[in-house]
């Protein structure tokens, strides 16, 4: 089964000075708005699978969670440092691997899995190369669940998005303040 949260589109894009400003400030309330949607996720999966894949785990607080239902999480990031972050935040027995690479690269050392995760990282990539991707390491009666962000096109689209990124920036600040 394969169950599509949100939308995601194929272009790629550069944040601009309010986004980078927002980004900063939410590492600085060390909040991660996407925590609000690992229970959306993790009701759509199985309670116990064997293999599962976070893609674009981040710090790996989705990919740790996933691991108290799973046999095995593979969990896969681009970014070195942040990898760093999610591997010195887990345990080294835990049931975790941690990988950096592009999940799109075939040869990253990926297996075949019962459930795979992306939220909101999709929009990163060509969405169409990125699905099918992860439709070929799906296993046949798995679960893909994709939260995807959609693209700013319009003047209204702005303002919401940073209407919404003011809020995170309040939800930090009760998650720090609490």
């Amino acid at each position: 089964m394969i169950v599509r949260v949100s939308h995601a589109t194929e272009s790629t894009r550069r944040p601009g000075l309010a986004e980078v400003a927002i980004n900063a400030a939410m590492r600085r309330l060390q909040w991660d708005h996407n925590a609000h949607y690992h229970r959306t996720l993790l009701r759509r999966i199985p309670r116990r699978f064997r293999r599962g894949l976070d893609v674009g785990c981040g710090k790996g607080d989705f990919a740790r969670r996933l691991a108290r239902r799973a046999g095995a999480i593979d969990a896969v990031d681009v970014a070195p440092d942040i990898v760093a972050v999610a591997r010195s935040r887990t345990p080294a027995a835990g049931n975790v691997r941690f990988l950096v690479g592009d999940v799109l690269d075939p040869t990253l050392d990926l297996a075949a899995y019962d459930v795979i995760t992306s939220l909101a990282v999709i929009h990163h990539m060509p969405l169409g190369p990125a699905l099918d991707r992860l439709h070929d390491l799906l296993l046949p009666g798995g679960v893909l669940v994709v939260l995807g962000c959609y693209e700013e096109k319009t003047r209204s689209d702005v303002i919401v998005s940073r209407t919404a990124s003011i809020a995170n920036i309040a939800m930090g600040l009760a998650h720090r303040i609490g």
